[in-house]
């Protein structure tokens, strides 16, 4: 069972369907070499998701925000950066971002915002697939400006995306007040606890995102991992279908919808899940077809 619900939670958060436990300390040195990390896993989304911010594509039906891991904190580049090769958008490098402000502008921005071009800089390095520099343009610009919360939650991203979500707990730590009223820092605090198997604790802070947004559709999926990782297939169900409400076609979330869906011993609404995934308008990797094409065989 633990083996299933590690499944579940890497599903969610990677595009290529993986089978591995949550905890490493669990897995055998030939599961290791031959599935990527949850943290892998992860960056890789990520970085695709930024990348769509970046270039404007937009997120799956999402109707609240361009991108379904989580929103894009700080500056957002006006890019009209093209991939460099035709073909898989999610397997297509992406060429620089680049944004052109006045030397003028760039001071008057400064001084009504410490710490705004480096947020830009660090969000534009994100979205080109760059995410240790991110996170280097990003601390230098944090210890200029400690107090700049837009960079420490870019920064925050960035840690995760390089696979350091112990770092990333910490750095976003201070912005989790009971006063806080933005939901972006719980969301990221209860992602980094998700990826280091902390459960309750994921649990707790994406309850805290959604007292404050319950329009976010990745808060409630990633709400409905935290449940797997408990053991309540149920639960996580519910979770996972007011996600999909926000985000009807978005594949990851109804990919992990069937998986809860099995998990629940509910083949009916897995297959329904899987199906609704092949057949919707949202682009999908073929390893994740395939994978959903082996399910629902196994399902019949």
């Amino acid at each position: 069972m633990k083996r299933f619900i590690g499944c579940l939670i890497l599903a969610a958060l990677a595009f290529p369907a993986a089978a591995q436990r949550v905890d490493a300390r669990a897995d055998t040195p030939g599961e290791a070499a031959s599935e990527p990390s949850l943290i892998e896993a992860l960056r890789r989304e990520l970085l695709v998701r930024e990348r769509m911010t970046a270039t404007g594509e937009a997120a799956p039906n999402s109707n609240t925000s361009p991108e379904p891991i989580g929103p894009d904190a700080g500056s957002k580049a006006k890019a009209s950066a093209k991939p460099r090769n035709e073909g898989n958008k999610e397997d297509t490098p992406v060429g620089p971002v680049y944004a052109y402000v006045p030397k003028g502008a760039q001071k008057r921005q400064r001084a009504r915002n410490p710490g705004s071009i480096a947020s830009l800089r660090a969000t534009m390095a994100l979205a080109r697939g760059a995410p240790t520099e991110a996170v280097q343009v990003a601390e230098r610009g944090l210890a200029e400006h400690p107090d700049n919360a837009e960079l420490r939650l870019i920064l925050t991203r960035a840690l995760i995306a390089t696979g350091q979500p112990i770092a990333a707990s910490n750095t976003v730590a201070p912005l989790l007040g009971a006063d806080q009223p933005d939901w972006r820092p719980w969301y990221w605090a209860g992602t980094a606890a998700l990826l280091e198997g902390r459960h309750q604790e994921a649990a707790r802070a994406l309850d805290s995102a959604l007292e404050r947004d319950r329009q976010q559709p990745s808060a409630w999926a990633h709400r409905g991992l935290a449940e797997l990782g408990l053991g309540r297939a149920r639960i996580a169900i519910n979770m996972l279908t007011m996600a999909r409400r926000l985000a009807p076609d978005d594949p990851e979330i109804l990919f992990n919808l069937g998986l809860a869906a099995e998990a629940a011993n509910d083949p009916k609404l897995a297959i329904r899940a899987y199906r609704h995934m092949l057949t919707g308008p949202a682009p999908i990797t073929p390893q994740r077809r395939e994978s959903a094409l082996l399910r629902i065989n196994a399902l019949r």
